[in-house]
């Protein structure tokens, strides 16, 4: 499958490509033939388990490398054996409290109830150091040894930085981190902001909100639902705008997950409009789907009856496109997709005439079988009767002597007597043209010496 398969419209286009897409990327076959690294990771003194060190590879993968560390961590009980050994160390330390200062004269089980309390305190604390340094150790032994140096330059940086930035974006100024449980997601952040943007969460909500279609011919129902509800488990993983700094207190956490009746809506959203329609009949209108595992399978139970008309409907469709004046040209071995840069081609009427389903001649379409012999580029330009290029003997009627080069191209004979006809008027303007010219001048001489004759009259 491909990645429009599952999607509505140009997702590029519309908020940009999202961190996890419904059709997951393939792992490249080479990578996946060589062997990769793994680790082996106890959880009791009998249990343990291995797991494949991660080395690089989507976004998506990246994610689930992060939710693997947070449930082996789970499985360890990692937090509980800490938070047990911290409240140890407190009711301890009241006790303590309670015996106040003691000395020699002091009640002897006082003196050694006050010993093994300072004992366990002792023990507990190095539980929890080793317990806190375990925790932290996990996430870097799942990394493939290549990435291992930029973890650490991370978790360097976000846990020994004086001044930092906490939850929602709060800028916290004149102290460090420190390495608790609860700065290894800012660790986590920082590393997927490698590979996703920091607005990977509110891209990833609007994504499986607006642009996620089933895709009816290729997967079922069923296993549609469950990847949309692992989907939404990876929301909480994501980085959201709202932990940058100078985020504003009106802008909603992105990185949360959907809710079971927003989950709901949204897996009807991506269905077809005929299958929800049958779902909303079945169910009736005031029927509120709040459960998504109870909604799978009431659209598992309607599936089957969907695929049948919509197979029906598809082959109406394939009925009428297969009717005579409805069929599309047939992809044969011939056949070629045609370029832009190809001309545009012709339609050809075809129609049924003379029993077959050929173009129907043209009646006043002209043949020259002299051309259609010798020069089939002309052959439709005249009759036979007409031909001024080939004798019936095929010989050329254009002979070295004759002054014209194609007999084709010679002006009728109208056209010869009008161009004859305008060079006579032509002659003829042209001589009144010339005597308009000659009286002009002598009009002029006759002014001139006029005008002479009178100056010398005066003069005497």
């Amino acid at each position: 499958m491909k990645f429009h398969d599952g999607e509505r419209g140009s997702v590029a286009k519309l908020g940009g490509i999202p961190p996890i897409r419904l059709i997951p990327v393939c792992e490249n076959t080479e990578e996946a033939s060589f062997e990769k690294a793994t680790v082996t990771i106890k959880f009791t003194d009998k249990a343990k388990d291995t797991y494949t060190k991660f080395t690089g590879g989507s976004p998506e993968q990246a994610v689930r490398h992060v939710k693997l560390f947070y449930s082996i961590a789970s499985k360890m009980d990692l937090k509980e054996s800490h938070k047990t050994f911290s409240q140890l160390v407190s009711d301890n330390r009241g006790l303590i409290n309670d015996l106040g200062k003691l000395d020699e004269n002091s009640p002897s089980d006082q003196i050694q109830q006050k010993k093994t309390l300072l004992a366990e305190n002792d023990a507990a604390k190095t539980s929890m150091a080793t317990i806190m340094k375990e925790y932290w150790t996990l996430f870097e032994r799942l990394l493939g040894s290549e990435l291992v140096d930029a973890w650490q330059q991370i978790v360097q940086t976000e846990t020994e930085t004086i001044g930092y930035v906490a939850q929602d974006g709060t800028r916290v100024t004149g102290r460090v981190r420190g390495k608790r449980f609860d700065s290894m997601k800012w660790c986590v952040r920082t590393w997927l902001l490698k590979v996703v943007k920091p607005n990977a969460a509110e891209r990833h909500r609007a994504y499986m909100t607006s642009q996620i279609v089933w895709p009816s011919s290729k997967v079922e129902v069923g296993p549609f639902v469950d990847r949309i509800s692992e989907m939404n488990s990876f929301n909480k993983y994501l980085p959201s705008l709202k932990d940058e700094e100078g985020s504003p207190t009106e802008l909603v956490r992105g990185n949360e997950p959907f809710s079971q009746l927003e989950m709901c809506n949204l897996i009807l959203t991506a269905l077809p409009f005929s299958f929800a329609s049958s779902f909303w009949a079945a169910k009736g209108a005031k029927h509120f789907p709040v459960c998504v595992k109870t909604l799978k399978a009431d659209l598992q139970l309607i599936e089957p009856a969907y695929s049948v008309t919509a197979k029906l409907a598809a082959q109406v469709k394939l009925n009428a496109k297969s009717t005579p004046g409805n069929a599309a040209p047939e992809k044969g071995k011939d056949y070629k997709k045609r370029k832009l840069t190809d001309p545009i081609p012709r339609k050809t009427k075809a129609k049924s005439y003379g029993g077959e389903d050929t173009a129907r001649p043209d009646k006043n379409q002209k043949l020259c079988q002299y051309c259609a012999q010798w020069s089939k580029s002309s052959m439709h330009t005249h009759a036979t009767k007409d031909c001024r290029k080939w004798n019936p003997d095929g010989t050329s009627k254009y002979s070295k002597k004759s002054k014209q080069a194609n007999r084709h191209a010679k002006e009728s004979s109208d056209i010869q007597a009008c161009f004859s006809q305008m060079r006579k008027d032509n002659k003829k303007l042209m001589k009144k043209l010339v005597s308009k010219k000659k009286s002009k001048k002598q009009k002029k001489k006759k002014y001139y010496s006029s005008s002479d004759s009178s100056d010398s009259s005066d003069s005497e």
